[in-house]
């Protein structure tokens, strides 16, 4: 139940940082409150990260997930998620995230980053970016989108074998509306 309070209060201020925004009634008027687009998760690859230092034997790396994002909204054209997913763990976690992308040129391709809070429960502790004991964790890492289909690669520090590792997710996202 506080994993969800904590969820609900992340979507508050989410919600107050439109509101806040002195452009954000432009935005309103632009797109609603209604997400633009919905990203679906597929799968992760974890690089060089030992599942056995976490208490597994392997990985659970078919990651399905629906995201729902609106786009470009306030002062800084920001990007803001909602969503689940299966993580790693073979468990589902609640997500919440900010980005930003930009065009490269005149091409379908599009570089840019993320951030966000996902919900991993009792396995946050093996996670380095658990936040205090909540069971809530940091991710985020560079996103690249070409076309229909996005890829992030999620830095995850060093690890205990040496070395650093990383998450590279993918998936497919489609516009909404319109």
């Amino acid at each position: 139940m506080l994993r969800l309070l904590t969820f609900l209060t992340a979507l508050t201020l989410t919600t107050a940082a439109f509101a806040d925004d002195a452009e954000y009634s432009a935005d309103e008027a632009r797109h609603g409150w209604s997400p633009d687009r919905v990203y679906l998760t597929f799968g992760s690859k974890h690089l060089n990260i030992d599942p056995t230092n976490f208490g597994r034997a392997s990985w659970h790396e078919i990651n399905p997930g629906v995201i729902f994002t609106w786009e470009d909204r306030g002062r800084l054209g920001l990007n803001y998620s909602l969503g689940a997913f299966q993580n790693s763990f073979a468990d589902r976690s609640l997500f919440a995230s900010t980005s930003k992308t930009w065009a490269i040129g005149d091409t379908d391709l599009r570089l840019g980053f993320v951030v966000g809070l996902a919900d991993y429960g009792q396995n946050a502790r093996f996670v380095a970016t658990q936040l205090g004991t909540s069971g809530w964790i940091v991710t985020g890492g560079a996103q690249i989108e070409y076309r229909n289909l996005f890829f992030q690669l999620q830095p995850s520090g060093q690890q205990s074998g040496g070395g650093y590792g990383a998450v590279l997710v993918a998936g497919v996202s489609f516009a909404l509306g319109e």
